[in-house]
């Protein structure tokens, strides 16, 4: 009967410290993977924010060019430079 017990309780020990090895290693893959989803969030504000800026610049450029041809235009009808018609 003690033989049983000490073959239980070793088999209990050996389970018990199974469990917590794979306890640490599940740990282990969910801190990897919320760093990889923190990883994986910074990189999209940065995309992000990188698209907010190519589209201000593209807007910048649409309206330069809606103001040169404004003025191009104007500069036609009124018989004038570019110049004087973009003052105007």
């Amino acid at each position: 009967m003690r033989a049983l017990t000490i073959g239980l309780l070793t088999a209990a020990l050996a389970v018990a410290g199974c469990s917590e090895k794979t306890q640490d290693a599940a740990g282990t893959a969910a801190t990897s993977a919320a760093n990889d989803t923190a990883a994986n969030v910074d990189q999209m504000g940065e995309a992000i924010q990188n698209g907010a800026v190519a589209v201000g610049n593209a807007a910048d450029d649409a309206g330069e060019s809606v103001a040169n041809g404004a003025a191009v235009t104007e500069a036609d009808l009124q018989d004038t430079s570019v110049a004087d018609a973009k003052r105007d």
